[in-house]
């Protein structure tokens, strides 16, 4: 547990992304996808598998918050978290392009999360039985998570499903409760930090270009220095 990054300061581009949220000019990053099998009706199922994504990628369970002493932003959990904190259901009709397009721009573009509050920097919502968005705030995603998410939490509907797992589960992950509702806490950080193993990832700047890289790759024509074909029209 010692050598374990729990917290960590945001790093160069990551402030940069915080403060490009807080003007607006980007929200969330979004990805929907349809199971297969009825959730709606799968709470303590679909409670285990959130519990298992949160604990084993514990940057889905903090948020940004300001260290006065240090005078910089850090990461760092949040103090609790409930059920209906992150996942909510909604009835309705499912389908069709005009319908999934406007529910991928609610997910991206309306203000679902927000930086340095108590509260998780990700949400997932069920709309009638099988159709789930996962939106992520900007910050500490940048785009990365949402295209991973719906494959992890597949594999870990699967897992929590097998009775198999459930003794290594409770191991690893504490018990889950009998009933489970919206008021059920799912992450308490008084409790739960002895169940996280795995480090916060490094900056994002560790993984991006270097500045002084030509980015445009010897591209004449690239696109942050050419309109497109069409402008402004197109």
């Amino acid at each position: 547990m010692a050598d374990l990054v729990i917290e960590r300061p945001l790093g160069n581009n990551e402030n940069f992304f915080r403060c490009r949220n807080a003007v607006g000019f980007y929200q969330n990053f979004a990805a929907i996808g349809t199971y297969s099998v009825d959730l709606s009706k799968q709470d303590k199922l679909v409670y285990a598998a959130l519990r298992k994504l949160i604990l084993d990628y514990h940057i889905l369970i903090c948020n940004v918050f300001r260290d006065e002493e240090k005078q910089n932003s850090i990461f760092r959990p949040i103090k609790n978290a409930k059920f209906g904190d992150i996942y909510k259901k909604e009835d309705g009709s499912v389908g069709g392009k005009e319908w999934h397009e406007a529910f991928i721009r609610r997910l991206c573009c309306d203000k679902l999360c927000s930086l340095y509050e108590e509260l998780p920097l990700f949400c997932l919502i069920l709309v009638g039985q099988s159709t789930l968005g996962a939106a992520f705030e900007h910050t500490p995603s940048d785009g990365v998570v949402a295209p991973q998410f719906h494959a992890i939490f597949l594999d870990n509907l699967a897992y929590c499903a097998d009775p198999a797992n459930h003794g290594e589960f409770e191991e690893s992950y504490g018990t889950i409760p009998e009933l489970i509702t919206p008021d059920t806490v799912i992450f308490d950080s008084a409790v739960d930090l002895q169940y996280i193993r795995n480090s916060l990832p490094p900056p994002v700047e560790m993984i991006m270009e270097a500045k002084h890289l030509d980015y445009t790759h010897g591209d004449a024509n690239h696109y942050s220095t050419t309109p497109p074909v069409g402008f402004p029209d197109k």
